[in-house]
């Protein structure tokens, strides 16, 4: 019942009902007067507790609401559970804040290797020794950027990749690059014999200190002809006096393309033809 209700005037059924007939008109409207006086100092006390009430409750809710009255709860049985200031000032956990710390346990290790990035080191170009002439001092130039060169799979036992060739800003190289996995450094080498000519879309494969390169696009010269075929030598490099040998192939060999892989098989190729006559050996499949 709200505040304002409680105001209205008690209607006669509320009156004492112990006025009697056989007393005086002025008594009994000075027993009458009573009544309404006894009456109406109940009503009194009972709006100043309904007051008392609705001030607690309005201190009690935050920002000033006023929600309706609710029915008074039970007391909980004594134990060790918290209070009711601490029900309130502790704040609820979000959910946001719940999943990620599930998480943490059944989540695993992190990777041991992130992707970064490093910036590359270039060391001056290492040359063919010549009597009388002095090696370079200036930094290697940048190898990149760079499109359709070749890199084998797999690097030396020393960690180091080599890279032949590609295309850079617009012009086709047969450059050679040393890649130092240890120290992040990229360098320009010089080389000799036969040396590939320039050309993009090849592949190249490492064994032991020899690197191989076959194929590609080698019609890069504004002279070819569209009759003109590809190369479709073999040049082996020497990684330890960095000579390029073009080796003969016996037999039918693939003709010229670009844009294919090459992989090298060790060991004795009986492993696909059982057969102990055919020589121990390396293979390399196009």
């Amino acid at each position: 019942m709200s505040f304002f209700s409680r105001k209205k005037h008690p209607s006669q059924g509320t009156l004492p009902q112990n006025v009697t007939v056989s007393q005086a008109p002025s008594a009994a409207l000075a027993q009458v007067s009573q009544g309404q006086k006894d009456m109406s100092g109940q009503q009194q006390q009972q709006q100043a507790r309904d007051m008392l009430d609705s001030a607690q409750t309005q201190q009690q809710q935050p920002n000033g609401v006023v929600y309706p009255q609710q029915a008074p709860r039970q007391n909980p049985a004594p134990g060790p559970g918290p209070s009711q200031s601490q029900l309130q000032t502790q704040p609820p956990q979000s959910q946001s804040q719940q999943p990620s710390q599930q998480g943490q346990g059944s989540s695993g290790p992190r990777p041991a290797w992130p992707w970064s990035q490093r910036r590359l080191t270039l060391p001056p170009p290492q040359v063919l020794p010549k009597p009388g002439v002095a090696p370079p001092t200036s930094p290697s130039p940048s190898p990149f950027p760079r499109y359709g060169h070749a890199m084998p799979m797999t690097p030396t036992n020393t960690g180091e990749l080599y890279l032949f060739g590609g295309l850079v800003r617009e012009t086709v190289r047969n450059d050679l690059y040393l890649f130092n996995a240890r120290d992040l450094s990229a360098t320009l080498l010089q080389t000799g014999g036969e040396i590939p000519s320039p050309r993009v879309g090849h592949a190249s494969a490492l064994v032991s200190n020899v690197l191989i390169v076959w194929g590609g696009d080698t019609k890069t010269d504004s002279k070819a002809r569209p009759s003109d075929k590809l190369d479709d030598g073999l040049y082996l490099l020497n990684l330890v006096s960095r000579e390029w040998t073009r080796v003969g192939v016996q037999g039918p060999s693939p003709v010229g393309r670009y844009g294919h892989a090459v992989t090298m098989l060790l060991g004795n190729s009986s492993n696909l033809h059982p057969d102990p006559n055919q020589p121990t050996g390396r293979a390399m499949y196009v």
